[in-house]
């Protein structure tokens, strides 16, 4: 009797502490269940999820568009972006949430005071870093306030809308929104706005926080105005950057001060620096097109991002005179004078419009047709305030908007006597017109005797292999010319450029033989034939020339 009453004494207690530690559990559910999930918190997940998103995305256009214009750039920023998801969710990280806090105010207190600084590895490097250090702190952020694991599906679900409307943001609505990369300064100015407030202080100290910025852009404006004179001596800048980067760090601890600072002196700068020279800016979906002027010498430049599409000298006396590429002397000007002397140039085609400079070649009694894929870009050649080209030269030269390579489908064939291909940028290069298939089209084009003269001129890549593969492939004949100015040509604003004239027989180009400079192109098999559905750009790079970004 006495062990079955123990050992129902055991049972009982055993109970007992089940039903206590069911209680407990129960209870610990209750709370985390009734945990509050406001729409505050969840806007501030997705405000942390966007700003990396969206800053990617920024940065990649921003350093491709005005520091340096070279292919596959952007997988820089996109690893950047990537490695700050796999420390900051780590289950140890190895660079911890506060030095990236510290670190990121001093990067952007560089960035605020060097933010119009281009060309230049050092300040490419900048702009990586406060890609790196934002997204970090962010991510941070949001490991920091992640709730209980009963709410992590809608956590993660608020973080791909973050990321989402990020992309969305500076990939449909900025082009059409802005007509510089604005976006950029304004995602770096919401992450001041993100990061956690240390000090709440009272009433004196959020006056402050709009006082203390509004002196700092007071004293910037007043030392930017009087700049040839501060600047006079070797230490003035260094000082004035110095000082300004001190303060904005002092903000760091309040958020608003922080913003509100950084974002009055970047956004200062870059309407200042805007203001140079700059007579138009138009973006499109293809990118960003500036005008600038030289009240000296009446030349208007084109460019897109950094590249210069072209310039016109709008003295009155030399609208109709072509310079950088087209530079009477160079390999365009040959081609044509020579087949002006054979006397059977009547249809001319021009894949890519830029300033409409290749219309100076063009005469009564033929047709000159450019395929151009953005209708900014004809909008500004044909606005008489920056470029007289078109102008000057019409009547017989019409432009066809859409992809120059679809659209020339549509021609007939053999309609084309020359057909110019010069489309070719240093960090977009439409692999789809240097292709066997591509080639096939342009010699369909051509009228018998006929040639396409590619503009293969690049910082980045070497293509002369490329299209000599072509010219080998398809057995056809092919010449290039590495055109070197002599002073006359620098004097008149021409520039180097390399051609290669491609024709079905050698008879064709030897109109050519008269004119210096030309000769066959070297073929190189490790380049292979690029065709539509294979290419391989890496091969092609000029890897020395991404140190030198001027």
């Amino acid at each position: 009797c006495l062990a079955t009453l123990w050992a129902a004494r055991r049972r009982l207690a055993t109970a007992r502490v089940a039903d206590d530690a069911f209680e407990i559990q129960e209870e610990a559910a209750s709370d985390a269940f009734r945990e509050r999930i406001t729409w505050a918190r969840r806007i501030r997940w997705t405000a942390l999820a966007f700003v990396p998103s969206a800053l990617l995305l920024a940065v990649a256009q921003h350093i491709s568009t005005d520091i340096a214009a070279a292919p596959f750039l952007w997988v820089v920023p996109l690893s950047l972006y990537l490695l700050s998801f796999i420390i900051a969710f780590s289950r140890r990280p190895i660079l911890r949430h506060r030095w990236m806090l510290w670190l990121q105010v001093w990067v952007f207190a560089l960035l605020a005071v060097y933010f119009t600084e281009r060309d230049d590895l050092v300040f490419l490097a900048l702009h990586l870093a406060a890609l790196f250090v934002t997204a970090m702190v962010c991510h941070g952020e949001l490991v920091r306030r992640r709730p209980t694991p009963e709410h992590l599906t809608e956590f993660y679900l608020w973080i791909s809308v973050g990321g989402l409307l990020g992309g969305i943001f500076c990939s449909l609505i900025a082009p059409l929104a802005f007509n510089s990369i604005l976006e950029y300064p304004l995602i770096l100015t919401l992450a001041c706005l993100l990061r956690p407030e240390f000090d709440r202080g009272g009433t004196t100290r959020r006056l402050l926080d709009l006082a203390l910025p509004a002196v700092l852009i007071s004293v910037y404006l007043f030392v930017w105005n009087q700049w040839d004179i501060f600047k006079a001596g070797a230490k003035g800048p260094i000082l004035f950057y110095g000082v300004t980067a001190l303060v904005l760090y002092s903000f760091s601890k309040r958020p608003l001060r922080l913003t509100l600072g950084f974002g009055l002196v970047l956004f200062t700068a870059i309407h200042l620096v805007e203001m140079k020279n700059q007579i138009y800016r138009e973006r499109s979906f293809f990118g960003l097109y500036t005008v600038c002027a030289d009240d000296k010498t009446y030349v208007h430049k084109l460019y897109n991002g950094n590249i210069l599409h072209g310039d016109e000298c709008m003295d009155p006396n030399r609208l109709r005179t072509p310079r950088t590429y087209y530079v009477p002397g160079g390999p365009l000007w040959q081609v044509f004078e020579a087949m002006n002397d054979r006397g059977d140039l009547r249809h001319v085609g021009v894949i890519g419009l830029g300033t409409g400079s290749t219309s100076c070649y063009h005469k009564p009694g033929r047709t000159m047709t450019f395929f151009e894929v953005d209708p900014t870009m004809e909008r500004i050649a044909r606005n008489p305030r920056l470029f007289r080209y078109l102008q000057q030269c019409e009547p017989g030269v019409q432009v066809v908007i859409g992809d120059g390579r679809l659209s020339l489908a549509a021609i007939q064939d053999g309609f084309f006597d020359l057909l110019i291909l010069d489309a070719f940028t240093s960090d977009a290069i439409p692999v789809h017109l240097l292709t066997r298939e591509a080639m096939a089209l342009y010699m369909r084009k051509l009228a018998p005797g006929g040639i396409a003269l590619l503009h293969i001129s690049n910082r980045f890549l070497d293509l002369e292999p490329v299209v000599a593969n072509l010219v080998e492939d398809a057995g056809l004949a092919g010449l290039i010319e590495e055109h070197r100015l002599t002073e006359s040509q620098r004097r008149a604003g021409g520039s180097s450029s390399t051609w290669v004239a491609v024709a079905r027989e050698t008879e064709d180009l030897d109109l050519l033989d008269s004119c210096d400079g030309w000769r066959p192109p070297q073929t190189d098999p490790a380049a292979g034939v690029w065709t539509d559905d294979y290419s391989n750009v890496f091969r092609t790079m000029v890897w020395a020339s991404l140190f030198h970004t001027d």
